[in-house]
């Protein structure tokens, strides 16, 4: 099956006859050539164009570049942004007690003019999981995912994050309680500024995070979180 939609929004400043334009378009493609496999494709890519007095203070939101007068004289600029994310996901259920899931997306932003509701940035991300139900009560899942988000502006760094997890849970069918243990590691770095004026400096920050939790289940929708080996 093949969905799309497309929006156009046009506006004007009280203020003066500036003009600001927002389009749309979103496309999604699913297709299922049997029962265990199915892929879907979508794409959404937004475009805005306005202009804003270079004394504007704020910004364009949600597909508006506003513009208000200014007491200076200044030169108008016109603001504009682009912004286009693509993806593509697929299933496979190979046996009945089975999962696998893979999707992989692109998303890039660009901006000019005074006004951005975002840096300029190149993402890419992949994400691949594993679902086995061993039993009515038994479950195993694992996961693993890549993020990397490139600034564009020269020297702005990159942000990356590599993301594994390995989880169990068991829930006796027609009893009260479960368990659940999870298996959560991290990685990846950011880059950041600290300091300020002349004293300012450009660092990488470690993102690294490894959680290890145990959880105990004895009503349907209260869970405790305890220490692993220790309820």
């Amino acid at each position: 099956s093949l969905t799309g939609n497309l929006g156009n929004n046009r506006s004007t400043s009280l203020a003066s006859t500036d003009k600001s334009t927002s389009d749309t378009m979103q496309l999604s493609l699913s297709w299922s050539p049997w029962d265990k496999l199915s892929l879907n494709i979508d794409r959404t890519a937004s475009k805005s164009l306005g202009r804003v007095s270079s004394g504007f203070y704020g910004g364009g939101y949600g597909g508006y570049a506003a513009s208000l007068p200014s007491d200076d004289d200044e030169e108008d600029t016109k603001t504009r942004y682009e912004d286009t994310s693509d993806r593509i996901g697929i299933s496979y259920r190979p046996l009945d007690s089975l999962w696998l899931d893979f999707s992989l997306g692109n998303r890039t932003y660009t901006s000019g003019g005074d006004v951005g509701y975002l840096a300029d940035s190149d993402q890419k991300y992949q994400n691949l999981s594993v679902t086995w139900t061993a039993s009515d009560a038994l479950s195993f899942s694992a996961t693993y995912g890549r993020d990397t988000l490139d600034f564009l502006e020269e020297g702005r760094g990159t942000v990356s994050n590599n993301m594994f997890a390995l989880s169990g849970n068991y829930n006796p069918p027609g009893k009260p309680w479960g368990l659940g243990l999870m298996l959560n590691k991290q990685s990846g770095q950011s880059p950041t500024y600290i300091g300020f004026g002349e004293r300012q400096r450009f660092i990488i920050v470690d993102t690294s995070l490894f959680q290890p939790p145990l959880q105990a289940q004895r009503e349907p929708e209260s869970v405790w979180p305890g220490r692993t080996g220790r309820l």
